[in-house]
């Protein structure tokens, strides 16, 4: 075959063995992404992957092995491992056919979505015009008489019942004025005299649950916060609400139903009422209850649980403040497939996968004859037969030793649990009318399981399940109003029917730069390898704080926290991590943020929590198992001003809209930390200017990932590279040895080479760092520290730091002196 085209694009070196130096994927992916540009547009894989193959032989003897990498055994093993190239490169093949993989900015592309945001004082009113409207739907205003009727009977069939989702700016003041808008509400019905009403109030945590009730209480309003039995056992084990915490632990742990179990039973036979024997006399659990409450507030995982009436009474109103998504999902780790065998329609579908493990479990079920009905008749038996076997478990009042024995042995024999879960959401898959594509169940036949020092490594089947949790709190009748900033009605619309959205934008009173050339994956800050992007964040942050002052706020990782990147940011500086930021307003007066890397979510797990959503729906869902590419425009201040760039995208509309919400939507919470919206104006709102015309001191807003965020108007792109300090084509200070001349001038002309763990301290980085960075030096750059740094080799006796690379003799002294003097060792 004649490759001209591929000879041309390719420059490799070869050793005298005629093999290709270097790595070998490198080379491989090198040879596909040649091909592709060296054929015309809509090439099948399968041409590809024969001009590729034939290139790759004619090139390079492969049966012989190089950096141990390089031998395959026959045709067929160099075959499959391009296959895998071509395939992944057939997803960027607009990309490299543009000119390689090299990502960069793209002119002329505008956003997606051109924001519009409201001055502080429209959005304002705006956020309380829809708040009120709210409030007149929902029959609390009502008479007496048609708010009964309204309960006892639900809506009648023409009616809608109120659900709205306000996607409110962070910072506008949703929670407060919703808590206002609720105790005038409330007062005003107990001065009409009014039947007394509730409202749930839901948080992510209760320590925002006690922030508000302390904030409705001041507005002359009455709530309580509900703690779960077990609130606070890992710091405080005495002051639980429940006086039997241990108890309640175990029983959770063997899946009994806590409240029947432990707190309080009817028994119909002997008609007799088990009690705990704490239950009248000093629970604090049930102490919370107070039928005066007019809000009573909870944390989000409360909405899927079975509230006991007495202790929490019956809602006329849903609010659910802050995200609810991830409890709204269940994708949880792989179940023994064996648990399938509890059920007689389950283990004929055991043997059928087990024969043909690639079949579609319900399109298998149906050729077996098998109904949704069948299912649901199997699946109520089992839930009596389950519920008799729970009741002989505990009972109120039960000793601790014995409920520990009960509930080992009850765990020993298998809870029915996960075959009742299974017979359920196949249920209600299959009762929707799909006949393919199954959602709710996904067999694995083999999942590899490491060794452990019992166990050897082994291979297992198991099963995933996915669904959505049933919201217990709803009612068919029952109002529902969210509050989130970012929040998305098409992902609440199948667990809260009905819900309509509106969404307020507001200006920030920000200066925002945003870096391009990286794109702030969690892989490069939460790595133990890669300490130089860790050190670069913390230059960022040491700049802005000398630049812009100390009070200042890094979000992170979590990984990013646990290796220490907390420790290496300046004294008055925070760091808060994704996934534990929402609702939080102590950093309101912080003068920048520093946005350090970006959540992510693989392709195939937010295609579960897709699938677990819609696992009940008929739209169809696609899910390939891997997201695209697409060019987005950055929302520029200057409209003219058109860039974008090479981003993340998910095929299927549903999945990506949850991909947002884990990645975008958490870098804008992030920035809105520092509530942006009112800083800066003072007097009348309505007498103030847009904000381009910045009021007062704006605060400051550093991205370091190139993603483009919805609703965030970036006033300044600059190279990643140029923000952290980096030059030269290898980046990390410019190539071998420019760190260490960085250090030399920092300190006056003098470097204590060999005091590796006063370097780390004195420039904020680790004595790994120290390390990785003189031994780059002397394996890329030449070793000669003299030559380097234009500067003499000193060594003085004593405690001194050594030998010290110095632009004098003199200089190398008097650091000597001052080392001593400051009592360094």
């Amino acid at each position: 075959m004649n490759f001209p085209r591929l000879n041309s694009t390719l420059n490799f070196s070869y050793d005298s063995d005629g093999i290709v130096r270097g790595n070998r994927d490198n080379f491989i992916t090198a040879v596909v992404a040649a091909t592709i540009r060296a054929h015309p547009e809509g090439s099948e894989a399968a041409g590809l992957l024969a001009y590729a193959c034939a290139w790759i032989r004619e090139k390079a003897d492969l049966s012989r092995t190089h950096d141990g990498k390089w031998q395959w055994s026959d045709d067929s093993q160099l075959e499959r491992f391009v296959s895998k190239k071509i395939s992944y490169a057939l997803k960027k093949e607009t990309a490299i056919r543009a000119g390689g993989q090299k990502r960069g900015l793209v002119p002329g592309i505008a956003p997606t979505r051109r924001s519009n945001p409201m001055t502080p004082h429209a959005a304002t009113e705006t956020l309380r015009r829809v708040l009120m409207d709210f409030r007149a739907a929902l029959p609390f205003g009502n008479s007496v008489e048609k708010m009964d009727a309204y309960v006892a009977k639900g809506p009648c069939p023409e009616a809608t019942v109120p659900r709205l989702l306000v996607a409110g700016a962070a910072g506008l003041g949703k929670s407060t004025m919703l808590l206002a808008l609720l105790a005038d509400l409330f007062a005003s019905s107990a001065a009409r005299g009014d039947m007394k009403r509730r409202v749930f109030y839901l948080c992510p945590t209760i320590e925002l649950c006690e922030e508000l009730a302390l904030k409705y209480k001041a507005m002359g309003g009455r709530g309580i916060v509900i703690r779960g039995r077990t609130h606070g056992l890992a710091k405080d084990p005495e002051s639980t609400p429940c006086l039997k915490p241990g108890d309640v632990e175990i029983a959770a742990s063997a899946g009994l139903y806590i409240q029947s179990s432990l707190c309080k039973r009817y028994d119909e036979e002997t008609k007799t009422l088990h009690l705990c024997e704490h239950y009248e006399n000093g629970c604090r659990y049930y102490a919370q209850a107070d039928e005066s409450a007019d809000l009573v507030f909870m944390t989000h995982d409360m909405a899927m649980v079975t509230l006991d009436e007495e202790l929490s009474g019956r809602a006329d109103l849903l609010i659910i403040d802050e995200s609810i998504l991830s409890k709204l999902t269940s994708t949880g780790g792989g179940i023994a497939f064996d648990d399938m065998l509890r059920s007689e329609n389950l283990t004929r579908l055991h043997t059928a996968l087990s024969e043909d493990p690639k079949a579609d479990p319900i399109q298998t079920l149906i050729a077996m004859g098998i109904t949704w009905q069948d299912l649901r008749d199997e699946q109520v038996a089992m839930e009596e037969a389950d519920k008799a076997a729970r009741r002989n478990v505990s009972y109120p009042g039960i000793d601790s030793t014995r409920l520990a024995k009960n509930a080992s042995a009850f765990k020993k024999e298998r809870s029915r649990t996960t075959t009742i879960r299974m017979l359920r959401n196949l249920k209600n898959e299959m009762k929707a009318g799909r006949t393919h594509d199954t959602r709710s169940f996904t067999f694995a036949p083999e999942v590899a399981v490491a060794a452990t020092d019992k166990v050897p490594a082994h291979t297992t089947k198991l099963i995933f399940l996915q669904h959505r949790p049933k919201v217990k709190l709803l009612r068919q009748d029952l109002p529902v109003l969210m509050l989130d900033a970012t929040g998305d009605a098409r992902l609440m619309a199948y667990s809260f029917p009905g819900i309509e959205q509106v969404t307020i934008e507001a200006e920030r009173n920000a200066y925002v730069v945003q870096t391009t050339g990286n794109s702030g994956a969690m892989g490069k800050i939460g790595s133990v390898s890669t300490d130089k992007y860790r050190e670069e964040v913390a230059h960022v942050a040491r700049d802005m704080a000398i630049q812009r002052g100390h009070r200042g706020l890094v979000v992170a990782t979590k990984e990013s926290l646990e290796l220490g990147i907390r420790e290496m940011l300046p004294e008055g500086v925070d760091v808060i991590y994704f996934g534990n930021l929402r609702g939080i307003d102590k950093y309101k007066d912080r003068d920048w943020v520093l946005i350090a890397a970006r959540m992510q979510i693989k392709a195939l797990d937010a295609e579960r929590y897709a699938k677990a959503l819609a696992y009940d729906s008929v739209e169809p869902l696609s899910c390939p198992g891997s997201y695209t590419e697409a060019v987005v425009g950055y929302d520029l201040s200057s409209y003219e001003d058109r860039q974008g760039i090479q981003a993340v995208r998910h095929v299927d509309p549903l999945v990506e809209a949850i991909r947002r919400q884990f990645t975008e939507a958490e870098s804008v919470q992030a920035i809105d930390r520092l509530r942006l919206v009112f800083r800066g104006y003072g007097g009348d709102l309505p007498d103030q200017s847009a904000q381009w015309l910045r009021p007062g001191k704006c605060a400051f807003v550093c991205i370091l990932s190139e993603v483009p965020l919805p609703g965030i108007v970036v006033d300044e792109l600059v190279p990643y590279k140029d923000v952290v300090g980096r030059t030269g084509e290898r980046g990390g200070g410019g190539g071998p040895g420019s760190r260490l001349k960085k250090w030399y001038d920092e300190l006056g002309g003098v470097l204590p080479i060999q005091k590796r763990k006063w370097l780390a301290q004195r420039f904020g980085v680790t004595v790994r760092a120290v390390d990785n960075t003189i031994d780059d030096f002397k394996t890329r750059g030449d070793g000669n520290f003299e030559k380097l740094l234009a500067a003499v080799p000193v060594y003085v006796q004593g405690v001194t730091p050594g030998t010290v690379y110095a632009s004098t003799r003199q200089r190398a002294l008097e650091f000597s002196r001052d080392w001593q003097e400051k009592g360094h060792r």
